[in-house]
């Protein structure tokens, strides 16, 4: 009996230390597992600790309040950096705090609070209908003003269009902004309608000449077989603004949650996804940049530089201003 005792204890013991030294995260996720599985999957090989995640198109931020301090969350990745933002205003994250981080991502794409920060940035760019834009005749966003081109954009108070509206207030300032946008609705081709994808397929069908979409768009239909073909006849355009600000970025990124029970582990996540490797195969695998800025490609390097939190706080009155200006 004491001999069985004895190596009951030890087999406890040893099952007890394997259930030690297996660490576990939990991520709440807005981005679509193709894009994160395999980096998850990296972090586990390195560090020993396995990540678990929640993937969902809508609905996280809600379900994190319900769940409260008993949420199994510890970090929220979202691909739309105002979610982030959401969070931290419900009072569900927590600071960052980590030299690795800090020195890596610069501080306009990080929360002024290191509550969240940003992981990857894609441009509001335009898309040219190459046989009928004369090439260079568009290279700001003033300029589709100062045509006769016909334009598309998906509904006016959808966040990517209300966040653009934004940024050029922050930019140029309220009257400019509104002169901006009644240019663009005496121009549009069409009514506003469908997501970013349906605008480029507009313009390369020649129903528009020019359209506004997110510029990681264009990549994912170029690589897709079954949508190139409706980028055929499509060149994108990184514009400057009023020829002085550069072509407005969205950052995609994440948040640490006051829920994370392993702020450590979490903490090593987070350096993990803002290492120069995770940096490089994460925003190509979307066809993004990387948010630490390294080895700038050409059209990268016309993102424009303003304090995310800036743009942020002109959100209210730029969705204000299109209810006043837009029918």
């Amino acid at each position: 009996m004491q001999r069985f005792l004895s190596y009951f204890c030890a087999v406890f013991l040893i099952g007890m230390g394997s259930a030690q030294a297996t660490e576990i995260l939990t991520v709440y996720s807005y981005r679509q597992p193709f894009l994160v599985e395999h980096l998850f999957d990296k972090f586990a090989a390195e560090t020993g600790i396995e990540v678990e995640v929640l993937y969902a198109k809508k609905g996280l931020i809600e379900r994190l309040k319900l769940e409260g301090a008993n949420s199994p969350a510890d970090i929220l990745l979202s691909s739309n950096s105002l979610r982030l933002l959401e969070a931290k205003d419900a009072g569900l994250t927590q600071a960052i705090t980590s030299a690795a981080v800090a020195e890596k991502i610069p501080t306009a794409l990080r929360d002024v609070d290191n509550h969240w920060i940003g992981l990857t940035r894609r441009g509001r760019v335009l898309y040219a209908n190459r046989n009928t834009v004369t090439e260079g005749s568009v290279t700001d966003y003033w300029d589709i003003l100062q045509s006769d081109y016909r334009l598309c954009l998906r509904p006016w108070r959808h966040a990517y269009n209300v966040s653009l509206v934004a940024y050029l207030m922050e930019s140029v300032g309220e009257a400019k902004t509104e002169e901006w946008i009644r240019g663009v609705q005496a121009r549009l081709g069409r009514k506003p309608q469908g997501n970013d994808r349906a605008q480029i397929r507009a313009v390369n069908a020649g129903e528009c000449d020019i359209a506004l979409a997110n510029s990681y768009y264009f990549g994912v239909m170029q690589a897709d077989p079954k949508q190139a073909g409706d980028t055929e006849n499509v060149v994108s355009i990184f514009p400057t603004l009023a020829q002085k600000h550069g072509t407005f970025g969205f950052v995609s990124g994440l948040a640490l949650l006051k829920s994370a029970d392993n702020r450590e582990a979490a903490i090593k996540l987070v350096e993990f996804m803002v290492s120069s490797k995770a940096q490089k195969i994460y925003a190509e695998v979307n066809h993004e940049f990387p948010a630490s800025g390294a080895d700038k490609s050409p059209d990268e390097a016309k993102l424009d530089s303003k304090p995310m939190a800036q743009i942020f706080a002109k959100r209210s009155a730029a969705l204000d201003l299109i209810n006043r200006v837009v029918d």
